[in-house]
């Protein structure tokens, strides 16, 4: 098991990106976009230099995050541009020596209640998409993040079944955010969020990354994400489930609190600030989770995955 994180959350030049991995003592980061750019976009000359900056720096890839129906996509638009970046990225992620790729299965359509959410179409087009990875070598992972897919376990479970050599990423924080799908609507016309460790528990067989994330729902129903550990998305639980069951992936910290949390600082230096914090606050919670399931017999030892220092 290894630390990552959507460095982008820390910087927007891949210089920053670095060095805020750095700073946290990791060698790896989960590589989304650069400069505004996502990795697909890139030049073939502006890629090059990216590969190379890496390699110099000694950072490694462990997961790319694609943009492949994503929120910015919807399940109608022409295959073209999902396929172009199919084929770009394959190449790249080779280069890299990129294990994962993620990508999602399109937003729902409408609101509620749900109708037709067109899922035979979405389970066609990614089988495809994804079997091109699979060739290549490379393992697609869908998120739950504002999806079909992510609409709760079934769902997920429905793209396993039929998508051959699709895995998951699970994401706590998310699933706190999201709607739950098979849940009905409220008598005051809210709708219930899901519960993470449900969601988890119906797919933890298929997850082989793991995006460390936490959001609380407010008294007046509103969200907003928070500190690891802090929020509603059951953290210590499923990780002390994953590790009991041997998880043996990346643990990738996807903050998603910006600069507000670091006031007096400009806002370059707090998002690196915050994101680095974020690292810190996360392996702290791995380790004490580590250490009590030691204590208990439940792993073979209480030796840290990754010693903590202070945050600087």
């Amino acid at each position: 098991m290894h630390y990552s994180g959507y460095a982008d959350e820390a910087a927007d030049s891949l210089a920053g990106q670095i060095a805020a991995t750095r700073q946290i003592g990791w060698n790896d980061i989960e590589l989304r976009r650069v400069d505004g750019t996502p990795i697909h976009a890139l030049s073939a000359e502006a890629f090059d230099r990216l590969a190379g900056t890496l390699a110099d720096a000694g950072i490694g890839v462990h997961c790319l995050g694609s943009t492949i129906a994503n929120g910015g996509r919807k399940i109608a638009d022409p295959d073209e541009s999902s396929l172009a970046e199919n084929i770009a990225l394959v190449p790249r992620m080779q280069r890299l020596g990129s294990r994962f790729v993620r990508l999602m299965s399109w937003p729902v359509i409408g609101g509620r209640p749900l109708t037709d959410q067109l899922a035979p179409q979405r389970i066609a087009k990614l089988r495809d998409i994804c079997a091109r990875f699979t060739d290549a070598g490379v393992t697609p992972v869908h998120e739950n993040c504002c999806n079909w897919g992510g609409l709760g376990g079934r769902y997920s479970q429905e793209l396993l079944a039929q998508i051959p050599g699709l895995k998951l990423v699970f994401d706590p924080g998310n699933a706190v955010h999201d709607r739950d799908g098979d849940a009905p609507t409220r008598a005051d016309g809210s709708e219930p969020r899901q519960s993470p460790w449900l969601f988890y528990r119906a797919v933890r067989e298929h997850v082989v990354h793991f995006h460390l994330k936490d959001g609380i729902e407010l008294p007046d129903g509103t969200f907003r994400w928070c500190w690891p550990g802090e929020g509603h998305g059951d953290l210590p639980r499923i990780l002390a489930d994953m590790l009991t069951r041997g998880y043996s992936g990346a643990i990738s910290i996807e903050p998603h609190l910006g600069t507000g949390v670091h006031h007096g600082l400009d806002p370059a230096a707090a998002k690196i600030r915050t994101y680095v914090e974020y690292g810190f606050r996360a392996m702290t919670m791995v380790n004490q989770i580590q250490a009590t399931l030691a204590a208990n017999g439940q792993l073979p030892s209480a030796k840290p995955t990754v010693a903590v220092a202070a945050a600087g």
